[in-house]
């Protein structure tokens, strides 16, 4: 049965591309607008995995990474892509328990070896 990933993003084009490159290799994709869509997604689908930007609308990535942990839904893996190299920021995402961090633009190698360790890992 293939793993069900959100991907997470307000970019409707980031959105297209990264679900692309994923459901050619397999995977069934979600996707959300912002980390309340996202909040609601993880409550309603069965998700393996999600792969969320940090620079979000409404509820950002860092914050939808700590809601998710503090939820029922805490042993999903997350995943970040972003344009930001920020020290301090990666160590917050490590705090709260983000796996891995991808930096756009994305490579579509790169996404899936650490989409398939990180699910592997799970």
């Amino acid at each position: 049965m293939p793993e069900n990933i959100l991907i997470v993003d307000d970019s409707p084009s980031t959105r297209q591309a990264v679900s692309l490159m994923l459901s050619r290799n397999g995977y069934t994709v979600f996707s959300a607008v912002d980390g309340i869509d996202a909040l609601r997604k993880v409550g309603e689908e069965d998700v393996d995995l999600v792969i969320t930007e940090i620079n979000l609308p409404n509820l950002d990535g860092l914050s939808l990474a700590r809601e998710i942990r503090q939820g029922k839904s805490r042993r999903i893996p997350i995943l970040v892509f972003t344009i930001e190299n920020n020290k301090e920021i990666r160590e917050r995402a490590e705090t709260i328990g983000v796996c891995g961090w991808l930096e756009k633009p994305l490579k579509p190698e790169k996404l899936i070896t650490l989409v398939e360790s990180t699910l592997k890992a799970a």
